[in-house]
């Protein structure tokens, strides 16, 4: 996709340099906390209301018209059923000049529900576009809300780059619930492999010789991952899960699979990664006379880059980051920042981090996900704790914060 022509490197750079200008309009703004507060009793239902039934991606029905129908009672124009997905949904309201997307996911995990927020992320997209809709004239802006499935098991943002869904976009932006806040938190680009090994059935007692064992194939890939661990960098991670290990036990199993997940800082790191796994995979179909079969389960995904201004003016409306230093972002000072800078984005080191198709976003569109913290009890992302978490008095308190945030920025 291209990304929509600006005057340069960032869409409002050259327009916001120094203090001053960085303050949205008082009266504008007064606007939008009162129809946020005044609203904030629905939105906080909407996100319960989510996280109460949670669906796993692709199939979030029940979630995709909750989000849909606010957005609709707010008189935004919805399209529904984007890039072959039908939970995808893009909402517009308004036709300034500048095209503000706000991206909502809604998906949950498996087994454990909305232990990654999800319900709070699309609540607070919602909660945000409807408070900048009755300021969308004065203020230049056409508002627009991307319902993005499948955040968790397919990359849904990238499917919907792919169909062109952002290519009018001027800048995107949306908050993750995390156990801390984080104004730029690194994300790890990522590919994701299945693996698939064809070998012979036999008695496993009284033939042995004649079979071929798939998951002994499974069994060797593993041990040679293991043994390419000491040789990764620190950031890298790979783990694998088992999907098909034969039908039982006094068979020797014809088929075997397993899905491989590879992180990496960046994708330059990831190719050369991803290349010495799949000699890893190779070896284990070579040492036990088994057919391998190496595909890719899902996209890749990129690391994340922040656009500095965007990230600046975040921080400039949550009062989390009210005494964060930013100089990482700005240099010396705000007055002294070249924002017009040929580097506007800013891509964080490298450390414990997860993966998102809002790293493909980000090479595409200026773009921001900041973490707002929940009270977890110091439980991370995707652990039952977290899920409690995500409909706690921390939770309602969070989608406040972040809807304010995003609406201010």
């Amino acid at each position: 996709m291209t990304a929509p022509s600006t005057s340069g490197p960032s869409v409002l750079a050259g327009q916001t340099r120094g203090e001053d200008t960085l303050a949205p309009p008082a009266e504008l703004l007064a606007r939008v906390d009162h129809h946020l507060a005044a609203h904030e009793r629905r939105w906080w239902e909407l996100a319960q209301a989510v996280h109460a039934r949670p669906e796993l991606g692709l199939v979030e029905f029940h979630a995709a018209g909750l989000l849909t129908a606010a957005l609709e009672e707010r008189g935004f124009a919805v399209t529904r059923g984007l890039a072959g997905m039908p939970t995808a949904f893009r909402a517009e309201y308004g036709t300034g000049p500048l095209t503000v997307a706000l991206t909502a996911e809604y998906d949950a995990l498996p087994g454990i529900g909305h232990a990654c927020g999800h319900n709070l992320i699309g609540a607070m997209a919602i909660a945000a576009a409807a408070a900048l809709a009755p300021v969308a004239a004065e203020a230049g802006l056409r508002v627009v809300v991307v319902g993005c499935p499948a955040e968790e098991n397919a990359g849904g943002k990238i499917y919907l780059a792919e169909a062109g869904v952002f290519d009018d976009i001027h800048l995107a932006a949306q908050i993750h619930p995390a156990n801390r806040d984080e104004l730029c938190p690194a994300t790890l680009a990522n590919d994701t492999l299945t693996v698939r090994y064809h070998g012979h059935p036999a008695h496993a007692s009284s033939f042995p010789e004649r079979g071929r064992n798939a998951y002994d194939a499974i069994t060797v890939a593993n041990v040679a991952i293991g043994l390419l661990r000491q040789q990764l960098p620190a950031t890298v991670r790979v783990h694998t899960l088992v999907t098909q290990a034969g039908e039982a036990v006094n068979i020797i199993p014809e088929r075997a699979a397993m899905t491989v997940k590879i992180r990496a800082a960046d994708v330059a790191t990831l190719d050369d990664v991803t290349a010495r796994v799949g000699d890893c995979l190779r070896a284990g179909g070579l040492a036990t006379g088994c057919e391998t079969t190496i595909e890719r389960a899902l996209p890749r995904f990129a690391e994340i880059r922040y656009d500095r201004l965007l990230s600046l003016l975040f921080a400039r409306s949550c009062h989390r980051f009210a005494d964060a230093d930013l100089s990482y972002l700005t240099g010396p000072g705000l007055a002294d920042a070249d924002l017009a800078g040929t580097d506007q984005t800013y891509t964080p080191p490298s450390g414990r981090a997860a993966s998102t198709d809002v790293g493909n976003l980000s090479w595409l569109v200026p773009t921001i996900q900041p973490m707002l913290r929940l009270d977890t009890g110091g439980s991370g992302n995707h652990e039952p704790a977290f899920t409690a978490a995500a409909a706690s008095p921390s939770a309602r308190l969070l989608l406040a914060d972040g809807a304010h945030a995003l609406a201010g920025a």
